[in-house]
């Protein structure tokens, strides 16, 4: 299947007034998503939906900087916070990337990918870039494939890190019981 191109900016000082202002102070947070869900629910909980090597599409190679149709480490998950699904991820790890950081990348089963990537001292991250997407696009698909969600929006980030040079990429699409949540908390 083919998908319109999903429209990612950059997230420049006058491009993040396009997020809601609720939305911002978690949306361009820096630090570790799994870390400030800890701070508000009783639980955080991964679903691991998929975790394995296939050939990422097109447009996550090339925000990698990596060649086509070269195998990947392709993970997804939803993070659960007490009981309600509120944050999709997708994670692409190059082969290359594996290979030169050792096992710390390879099995890390249901623990969030943010405690790897921020306790490593040799972890960089790239500026964010940020989507608002709709139904036609392949990050609202993948979301909706893996959770049941009930509008025509949603807004995604997404970020490459760097460990010992080597790169990955994550996107995370924020889910309606998130932003809810989040509303509630700046009214």
């Amino acid at each position: 299947m083919t998908y319109p191109i999903t429209h990612w900016r950059e997230a420049t000082n006058w491009q993040k007034k396009i997020v809601p202002n609720d939305l911002q102070s978690w949306f361009f947070y820096p630090h570790s998503m799994t870390a400030r869900m800890q701070c508000v629910c009783k639980t955080v909980e991964i679903d691991v939906l998929q975790h394995h090597i296939q050939i990422p599409t097109y447009s996550e190679m090339h925000y990698l900087k990596q060649p086509s149709q070269h195998y990947a480490s392709l993970r997804e998950i939803i993070m659960i916070c007490d009981n309600e699904p509120w944050l999709f991820a997708r994670t692409i790890i190059p082969l290359s990337t594996l290979k030169k950081t050792g096992n710390q990348l390879k099995n890390f089963g249901n623990k969030p990918i943010g405690k790897i990537l921020f306790s490593n001292r040799s972890t960089t991250r790239s500026p964010y870039q940020f989507a608002l997407i709709n139904p036609e696009h392949f990050e609202f698909q993948r979301t909706k494939q893996a959770t049941p969600i009930n509008c025509n929006q949603l807004w995604a980030r997404r970020s490459t890190f760097h460990i010992s040079g080597k790169p990955l990429s994550l996107t995370e699409v924020f889910l309606p019981a998130m932003e809810q949540y989040i509303k509630k908390l700046t009214n």
